[in-house]
């Protein structure tokens, strides 16, 4: 991975335009799918100082062609109203006793993550972001390096990919990944059980650390953070029947995915990077 970092080094992504939008014409454009300042105290009773609120990094071609793939506008934070970090924790324990309230449920269903430190540690970046409300076409019963491949892809459509990320994903990378993995590329089965046994984590670590991921792909806090505020304002479950695979890592090393918000709760669990289900794709973020 050394090449990796050597390349980052070099190769500067390019800067977003300054948007010329304000945050009325989005939400013209994008209507109920625009999660601001206004939805996030509604939600999370968080009030954001104006101040410090960052300036919406998109242009108009840019949102007409997010309203055109059903894409969401959210402003995310990172720090709840005292001041505290907002991870899945904290977001839990503020939103539960308002679903409690109004008869709706539960937040999260199951207790995988009770004890694991992303679920008290990680917390969302303040910024906005586009996201898609569903995992992305063809991103299911794929493992996460073809998954991977396919978010590149996505993104590079978009025009959102920057050099350095393209630079550092070509296939040949994901398929000596693959290899190491003792997994066939093409047919995604494993070839070598012990060298999946071996590296298994250390692949899931590389993966993970990529700029595609690291930048295009939700971790587990920002997941549930969408959720939340959909939910809170339009009474819509993203990810109802499906999972979304996070670039989150657990405690040992796994790869955290998250979905299915049905009345019970949303649910998640954790899995190595050979896995692939018809029920677990990738969420775009851009």
């Amino acid at each position: 991975m050394k090449k990796l970092e050597d390349l980052r080094r070099k190769v500067k992504p390019p800067e977003r335009p300054k948007s010329e939008l304000d945050l009325t014409e989005a939400r013209e454009l994008l209507g109920k799918d625009v999660f601001g300042p206004e939805e996030v105290e509604r939600v999370f009773g968080i009030a954001i100082n104006p101040d410090q609120i960052p300036p919406l990094p998109y242009d108009r071609a840019t949102l007409e062609k997010a309203k055109e793939l059903g894409e969401m506008l959210v402003l995310r934070v990172d720090k709840d109203s005292d001041g505290e970090p907002l991870t899945m924790s904290k977001l839990q324990a503020i939103i539960q006793p308002r679903l409690d309230q109004a008869n709706q449920g539960k937040a999260l269903a199951t207790n995988w993550h009770d004890n694991d430190p992303f679920f008290i540690t990680e917390t969302p970046k303040l910024e906005w972001k586009l996201v898609s409300k569903n995992v992305i076409l063809d991103s299911t019963k794929k493992n996460y390096l073809h998954q991977t491949r396919v978010l590149r892809d996505h993104q590079k459509a978009l025009g959102a990919l920057s050099p350095t990320e393209e630079a550092e994903c070509p296939d040949d990378l994901l398929m000596s990944l693959s290899e190491e993995l003792g997994v066939d590329w093409n047919s995604q089965e494993i070839i070598d059980q012990k060298k999946r046994d071996a590296n298994w984590e250390s692949v899931a670590k590389k993966l993970s650390e990529l700029q595609i991921n690291q930048n295009h792909r939700r971790s587990a806090v920002e997941s549930f953070y969408d959720t939340l505020l959909a939910f809170g304002v339009n009474n819509e479950r993203l990810l109802e029947k499906i999972y979304g695979w996070t670039k989150t890592r657990s405690s040992d090393g796994d790869l955290v995915f998250f979905g299915n918000f049905g009345s019970l709760g949303a649910r998640g669990d954790f899995w190595e990077p050979d896995g692939a289900n018809v029920g677990l794709g990738v969420v775009s973020s851009r």
